[in-house]
């Protein structure tokens, strides 16, 4: 009987498989952790949010995302999302008083993918502005 799943693989007179996916398996925990440790470094507030857990971690980030006035669609500031494989992490930068520190991102809301719908706008003229990749957020407690 032939066996798919061997424990390892004799390449050369070493076994090679299975200590390839063993240490594929510690890098991917060290890139994680490393990724979270990051995070937390850059935004203010994210360990309270996104605690580091095993197997967590950033699946993508978008930097410059505007949120808009609900009442009035105008601008109302700028946010950073954080998509990670549990969570979506959004951060607004924090207003200094003086202009000589740099603007720190502030962690300001966060929610898990299961409990949030993301709806997506067709792209239209609105009025005098065009409205490209515009997408809404709808969780049990808020909708942006």
């Amino acid at each position: 009987m032939h066996n798919f799943f061997p424990s390892f693989v004799i390449v050369d007179g070493f076994p090679d498989r299975r200590r390839n996916v063993r240490s594929s398996v510690a890098d991917l925990r060290i890139l994680y952790a490393n990724q979270m440790q990051n995070l937390h470094s850059q935004i203010e507030g994210a360990a309270k949010y996104v605690p580091t857990m095993p197997g967590r971690h950033i699946i993508t980030e978008m930097d410059g995302v505007l949120a808009l006035n609900a009442a009035t669609y105008k601008v109302d500031h700028a946010v950073k999302f954080v998509v990670l494989d549990d969570a979506v992490l959004v951060a607004r930068r924090r207003r200094r008083r003086n202009n000589t520190e740099n603007e720190k991102l502030v962690a300001e809301r966060c929610w898990m993918l299961g409990e949030m719908l993301v709806l997506d706008f067709k792209d239209a003229a609105s009025g005098c502005a065009l409205w490209t990749n515009g997408f809404r957020l709808l969780t049990p407690y808020l909708e942006i």
